[in-house]
């Protein structure tokens, strides 16, 4: 293997449409006979298979949302009848975290492991990974959560690596000191973790987080890889790359980081359909740079929990259409900007908290970079102006509090184009991952204070 892992990163675009019109049709007509909830879904459309045997076909059958999904494992306990095989065929089970209502859970069969370590492996591979460096990995997201536990140990096994035996569940002592017995060269976490393991890494071993062996982070589970500041400041602490992937709980991570840093790869077209839709109105987008919408996965060579356009609430901007890469890939890039749950209309214009993220960190160090939108109703769309919690630095001076204010609103109004009250609070009142250490377990990311639930 070269800089690619697989051929099928290489594909021009017609060549992936060729291969994902043939594996549409087999999973459509998979899902017909094996799945009773999408059985019904095709036969209450009036649909059968031989209806459906292309993507632009695919079309006719609507979307399947995680309400849907939730509804089914409430009908047939625990895995639902979206299940698409004998319960005993059934190897692992992720879940999400269950932050919003009941966990969902979601199977796989051997095969699908399988597809899961090569698809993830691709990512790596994007990122930088190679066996004949031996790598010694390891993962600080939650080993009891996700999918990112226990499974990541089999994967760096699988790509000829180390795993470490730690989850992010021991706390900062501890995965560092294994980090540093092992001299682990991969860490993979979420951005606002690893910054404050980061930080945290002089007081508990001596020495910044840039004398260790780390030299590559994989960065998920929120958006902050993409934020400049923030992979500014990750890249700072430990003096290593900073790679940024997205995916979903029940499939994999399908969109990498090569090392140009400039988007997310999409690099597994022979195992998910991805595509863009208009959260508002639906209408397919297609991916040319600049584009925005809502991620739309179809799964393609998948048994136990097969999901035909499932729409994932992920927001994105192509950074870079269809085309080859100097790394060698030729899938378009994407950046996640939120989450379609979390946008907000004020006064007409659309805000996402990851961008007042990005402005309240471009302040530092005289903000910490934490902050809350502070929602007063359920109401997502208001005329009033928004209201903002920031941080300021813990040796902030009182007397000049009131122009970082200013400054902030200021800010706020020229790069979002949206009017805001920000108040100052101190450092470590927000209780965010990067500066109070709580571990970030959840995909999640704690966004809003909803005053209106107190």
């Amino acid at each position: 293997m070269g800089a690619v892992r697989s051929e099928v990163e290489t594909l021009s675009e017609a060549e992936v449409r060729t291969l994902q019109n043939r594996l549409v049709a087999e999973q459509v007509e998979y899902v017909y006979r094996r799945s009773p909830f999408y059985h019904q879904k095709l036969t209450g459309a009036g649909l059968t298979p031989d209806q459906i045997r292309t993507v632009d076909e695919l079309e006719r059958l609507s979307f399947t949302t995680k309400s849907e999904v939730r509804a089914s494992q409430e009908r047939e306990r625990p895995l639902g009848d979206i299940l698409a095989v004998e319960r005993s065929r059934v190897v692992r089970v992720v879940t999400t975290s269950g932050t919003t209502g009941r966990p969902v859970y979601y199977g796989y069969t051997e095969q699908d492991r399988a597809s899961w370590f090569e698809v993830w492996g691709r990512c790596f591979w994007a990122h930088g990974w190679r066996p004949d460096k031996h790598e010694s990995f390891l993962s600080v997201l939650g080993m009891s959560r996700l999918y990112g536990g226990s499974l990541f140990g089999e994967l760096a096994g699988y790509l000829g690596g180390l795993p470490l035996p730690v989850g992010g569940e021991a706390g900062p002592e501890r995965i560092l000191s294994v980090l540093d017995d092992f001299g682990a060269t991969i860490l993979c976490g979420t951005p606002s973790y690893l910054t404050y393991l980061g930080r945290r890494c002089a007081d508990v071993l001596g020495k910044p987080a840039r004398d260790t062996s780390v030299r590559l982070l994989t960065v998920s589970g929120e958006p902050g890889g993409g934020i400049p500041r923030v992979r500014a400041e990750l890249e700072e602490l430990w003096g290593a790359a900073v790679r940024e992937s997205l995916g979903m709980l029940g499939f994999v991570q399908m969109w990498a980081e090569c090392e140009r840093q400039d988007g997310m790869h999409y690099n597994a077209p022979d195992y998910c359909l991805a595509q863009l839709v208009d959260p508002s109105t639906g209408a397919l987008v297609d991916f040319v740079e600049g584009a925005q919408g809502e991620l739309l996965y179809s799964l393609l060579q998948w048994e136990a929990h097969p999901q035909l356009r499932y729409r994932t609430g992920d927001n994105v901007v192509v950074t870079t259409g269809w085309g080859r890469c100097d790394c060698g890939r030729t899938g378009p890039k994407v950046r996640c900007v939120g989450r379609s749950d979390d946008m907000l209309i004020v006064r007409g214009v659309n805000l996402y908290p990851s961008a007042v993220k990005d402005v309240v960190t471009r302040f530092q160090p005289r903000t910490t970079g934490a902050m809350r939108i502070v929602l007063d109703s359920p109401a997502y769309s208001f005329n009033h102006p928004v209201r903002i919690k920031a941080e300021h630095a813990a040796n902030a001076n009182p007397e000049t509090l009131s122009e970082l204010q200013t400054e902030l609103q200021h800010a706020i109004r020229q790069y979002l184009g949206v009017t805001s009250q920000v108040e100052l609070v101190p450092a470590g009142t927000l209780d965010e991952p990067a500066t109070s250490g709580r571990l970030a377990t959840t995909r999640k990311t704690e966004w809003f204070e909803r005053t209106y639930e107190s």
